[in-house]
């Protein structure tokens, strides 16, 4: 049994919401990862703008402290003495000052000859430090013991004297540990190298960052986020130069967890369908009823053969009708018009048919290719077959006849002549030895300029031929002897 339009639209229905919630819950879903996205990379963003001003309050303040010794050697005179008490009294003042003072190293040249006239170390790797010196930079990278330093450098002039006076810092992970953001690990690299980070050397060894773009990635089986700003260019070696980067690593922060959002937009637009579905599905629904009452409508006129509007019929396309006054209530209405037309007509064609049953000519029509469609009881008659419609026009034709007779229906088929006459002989399928003389008056049917069918009368003539094959032949006979008379030998000669 074919599926009824109304659940035809139930199930389109289902298929809709289904593909709806799923279209939905994706873009759903893909909204909130990228605006996740957005959020974290906005997070790791504002956390590299605020290390980085730290960064450089630290260098201030590393600064400001060699401005603080800077100004205790010049009031007090140390330079100015004599080499020997100067060496003695500057290595008795840094060491007292030692446990207090953040640098690593101090180094005192003279500024005419570059000569270091003091050297003070509180490190046992002592880097050498005559490329920093010479270069004059603010950072330098000890490539040896790979440690990176900031130095202050300062100017004294005494006694007609000038001393540059370099302090040393070395960066390390307790430095970096104190400038970075709770929740965040802090990186320093040279190029791609990592140098230094937050969570000490151990870290730096076991999860090095991931230089260059943006990128997230997952460690130790949670997902991290990274980002990274050029600090400066260092100079390394003679012509090298490779930029000092502040990476900063996050973990990646999610406002809801993905599941509880997938859930809930998967739960508000399913429950959006629903709504939709439980109104326009009633709707479609009973659309859908009324259109399968004009499909069972058609299907009952036409099981009854045209004959009749039957009250079940009748009552179908009510049923469809509804009163509505849409359009199916129109298309209703038509077919029910339709149909009274059409069972009128078909008593009118049988009325016709059984008043030219009365005829003793046979009246015929078939379709250009001999196949019959319509007959009286006089052709049944006429041709011995009860079921004219299993057969054909041609079939009855005495075949020494069929090639004329073919040729006179091609000439209406193709519009030649708009009717004709031709006698030929039938046979009987039963008495093919025996063949009885007809004379046919055929015309074409035409529809939308095509010739769709052939009709015509056909009348039993055998009788009538015969006789006028008698007549014929007692004119051109002697009527005692039945030899030629002069009639036929002037004809023939």
């Amino acid at each position: 049994m074919p599926a009824t339009l109304r659940h035809i639209f139930r199930r389109r229905l289902l298929l809709l919401l289904g593909s709806f919630t799923l279209v939905m819950s994706t873009i759903v879903v893909l909204g909130d990862l990228h605006q996740t996205r957005l959020i974290n990379r906005s997070i790791i963003a504002n956390q590299l703008s605020h290390v980085m001003p730290r960064i450089l309050d630290q260098q201030r303040r590393w600064d400001d402290e060699a401005n603080h010794f800077f100004s205790i050697l010049e009031w007090s005179g140390l330079l100015g003495l004599d080499e020997r008490q100067r060496k003695q009294k500057l290595l008795a003042f840094f060491t007292a000052q030692s446990e207090n003072m953040e640098f690593e190293g101090v180094k005192i040249t003279d500024a005419a000859s570059g000569k270091v006239v003091f050297d003070f170390w509180n490190s046992p790797e002592q880097p050498k430090f005559q490329n920093a010196l010479k270069k004059n930079n603010a950072l330098w990278y000890d490539e040896r013991h790979a440690v990176l330093y900031s130095i202050a450098h300062k100017v004294a002039n005494t006694g007609g004297a000038s001393f540059n006076i370099y302090f040393f810092k070395a960066w390390d992970s307790a430095m970096l540990h104190r400038l970075t953001i709770p929740n965040a690990s802090t990186f320093i690299l040279l190029g791609d190298k990592p140098l230094l980070s937050s969570e000490g050397n151990l870290a730096l060894e076991s999860s090095q960052p991931v230089t260059g773009e943006y990128r997230v990635h997952k460690l130790n089986g949670i997902n991290y986020q990274e980002d990274s700003v050029v600090l400066e260019e260092l100079a390394i070696g003679n012509d090298t130069r490779l930029p000092l980067k502040l990476a900063i690593r996050t973990p990646l922060e999610r406002i809801l967890p993905i599941w509880l959002v997938l859930a809930a937009s998967t739960g508000i637009t399913l429950l959006f369908g629903l709504l939709l579905f439980l109104v326009f599905g009633r709707w479609l629904g009973r659309l859908g009823t009324r259109l399968d009452r004009l499909a069972d409508a058609t299907l009952h006129f036409q099981a009854d053969q045209l004959s009749e509007v039957t009250p079940a019929t009748s009552h179908l396309l009510q049923l469809a009708d509804a009163n509505k006054g849409d359009q199916i209530s129109v298309v209703a209405q038509e077919l029910s018009s339709l149909m009274t037309i059409a069972t009128q007509r078909d008593a009118e064609q049988r009325t016709y048919m059984q008043t030219l049953d009365l005829l003793q000519d046979a009246v015929i029509e078939f379709t250009p290719d001999g196949r019959l469609l319509r007959g009286t009881n006089a052709w049944k008659v006429l041709t011995g077959v009860d079921d004219f419609i299993a057969g054909g026009f041609t079939t009855c034709i005495y075949p020494e006849d069929l090639a004329e007779v073919l040729n006179q229906i091609n000439a209406l088929t193709h519009r030649q002549m708009s009717q004709t006459n031709i006698r030929f002989r039938i046979r009987r399928p039963n008495d093919v030895n025996t063949h009885y003389w007809v004379e046919g008056r055929f015309a074409a049917v035409i529809q939308n300029e095509h010739v769709v069918s052939i009709r015509g009368v056909v009348r039993d003539i055998t009788s009538t031929y015969r006789q006028e094959r008698q007549f014929s032949h007692m004119a051109l006979h002697d009527a005692l002897t039945d030899l030629p008379n002069r009639v036929l030998l002037e004809d023939r000669m």
